[in-house]
């Protein structure tokens, strides 16, 4: 019986020894495989997102090299928030042109970091001609280098009375005009 007991004894300190063993070296080193596999497959992943992004970074840089004259002449487009003078040399000489006499009655700038709109300034502008020159002027300055806008524009009379006849010539109107020029916003200030 004491043989039979120490073979017991025996295969119980085996088999205790075999479940540690399966325990304490073979689970996590099991567990630590399919985490591997997992960062692995996290990491294949990102690769291919990388892969994606340096695609389409390489299609930009090429679109930009073909695009560059264009985007250049976008650029133009905009007022220099430095140097507005530009803009107002570009509007008195359309004035001079299309033969109206113009006064910028007011300007404010409106920079917005962020918002939903983009940078400008607005002018209020007071015009004095014919119907048709004034509107020639408008379709100068809306079709004319610059990004502009014009979303008001008042037109009245101001004929002279002469004892209670009132009499009109052509060049008898006054235009109050509201205008935005869309600024560059990429230049430093």
């Amino acid at each position: 019986m004491i043989t039979v007991n120490k073979i017991a004894v025996s295969l119980a300190v085996w088999v205790t020894i075999c479940c540690g063993i399966v325990v304490f070296a073979i689970t996590p080193a099991i567990a630590n495989f399919f985490t591997i596999e997992s960062g692995a497959k996290k990491q294949d992943d990102q690769i291919a997102a990388n892969t994606e992004r340096i695609k389409q970074i390489k299609a930009f840089r090429e679109f930009s090299k073909d695009q560059g004259a264009n985007l250049a002449k976008i650029d133009k487009l905009f007022v220099s928030a430095q140097n507005p003078l530009d803009l107002i040399d570009f509007l008195e000489s359309a004035a001079n042109d299309c033969g109206i006499k113009m006064e910028i009655s007011s300007s404010s700038a409106i920079i917005n970091e962020g918002g939903d709109t983009w940078p400008s300034f607005n002018f209020q502008m007071t015009l004095t001609g014919g119907f048709s020159r004034i509107l020639e002027f408008v379709k100068t300055v809306e079709t004319g280098k610059y990004l502009v806008f014009v979303p008001s524009l008042s037109i009245s009379s101001q004929g002279s009375s002469d004892g209670g006849t009132r009499t009109f010539s052509s060049n008898d109107l006054k235009a109050i005009m509201t205008l935005t020029a869309y600024v560059n916003s990429d230049e430093k200030q």
